[in-house]
């Protein structure tokens, strides 16, 4: 986590450095470019911290550490003048999480839902004076876990106390350097620096990626044994496929929709209906002679087909353009 302009911090300018006493008590020293264009711009340094106070031990803290000098975007010294001066207060500790986890489709997601760093602190110092003499001996325990983050009954969280300084000794020198600047150029004394620098605009979201790889690896290595985290869970799915749901309506539809268009096409269709009975010859436009000799027919069995049932028509256009049956 990190604190950005916490607290006050006090600029002595002298020759031929300019002297940053921080609010934690520590000093940084920056080269006083107001006469000068070469220079350390920016310092990283450890710190007992301020808003993070590592001497309450009140969390396992692994690193605290403060930087201030020229904003990323210096080129050089004499570019700076110390405006827009940067500062921020860091610090790294471990702490116990609580994870929403859910598998779909075989791929993982997470999130933690709650974060607890309180320790049993009341001995803090004395067992960290055991573990400098024998770490093999001496575990540092949190406090106990509340209840909405689901703990095991009777179950301690604890770090051992050779993983807890040798992380803190790592980083106590990890997190420790300048920045160089240099007529258009930056030195960094470490890869740790520049990026603490290029991030140093908001650098919680540096820091914390920074405790994420180091959850992650954590995790990875040294997972938990306990039979109750082992196990493969199964759960019913209904996985609809819209695709095959929908195509029976289209189906419904597109024959509605022919259906539609073959009744349009038959109203705006300039041939009159008819179909194989000689009866349709009555209601259709045909020739008067066949129209003549059906006439009196109707009263008659099978009249109609007897007189001009085997005739043979063609369907042909009249001078008006209409259409009507025709004697072959």
């Amino acid at each position: 986590m990190t604190t950005n302009g916490d607290g006050v911090i006090t600029e002595n300018f002298s020759e031929p450095t300019c002297v940053y006493d921080m609010p934690s008590g520590v000093q940084g020293n920056l080269t006083n470019f107001a006469n000068s264009d070469v220079g350390v711009g920016l310092q990283v340094f450890k710190s007992p911290g301020a808003t993070y106070n590592s001497s309450e031990h009140d969390k396992f803290y692994l690193s605290n550490f403060e930087i201030v000098g020229a904003p990323y975007s210096i080129h050089d010294g004499g570019s700076w003048k110390f405006n827009d001066t940067v500062a921020a207060e860091c610090a790294l500790w471990m702490c116990v999480q609580a994870f929403d986890i859910w598998t779909i489709n075989a791929n993982q997601s997470q999130v933690v839902v709650q974060e607890f760093s309180t320790v049993e602190n009341s001995n803090f110092t004395e067992m960290l004076d055991a573990a400098h003499k024998n770490v093999s001996l001496i575990n540092f325990t949190f406090s106990d876990l509340p209840q909405d983050m689901n703990p095991v009954s009777g179950i301690k969280y604890s770090v051992p106390g050779s993983v807890f300084l040798g992380m803190k000794t790592f980083f106590s020198n990890l997190f420790n350097g300048s920045i160089f600047l240099n007529h258009g150029t930056q030195t960094p004394t470490s890869d740790i620096v520049q990026a603490i620098w290029s991030a140093s605009v908001d650098l919680d979201p540096w820091i914390q990626n920074v405790a994420g790889s180091m959850t992650n690896v954590i995790r990875s290595n040294a997972p938990g044994q306990l039979s109750l985290y082992k196990g493969t869970a199964y759960q019913l799915e209904y996985d609809a496929r819209w695709p095959w749901l929908i195509l029976p309506i289209v189906l419904v539809v597109m024959s509605f929709a022919i259906l539609v268009v073959i009744i349009i096409k038959t109203m705006r269709s300039p041939v009159q209906t008819w179909k194989g009975s000689p009866l349709v010859l009555l209601f259709l436009n045909v020739e008067d002679k066949m129209r003549v000799r059906a006439e009196g027919k109707m009263n008659e069995l099978a009249g109609i087909e007897k007189s001009i049932g085997k005739r043979a028509v063609e369907l042909k256009k009249d001078a008006l353009g209409n259409w009507g049956l025709k004697a072959a």
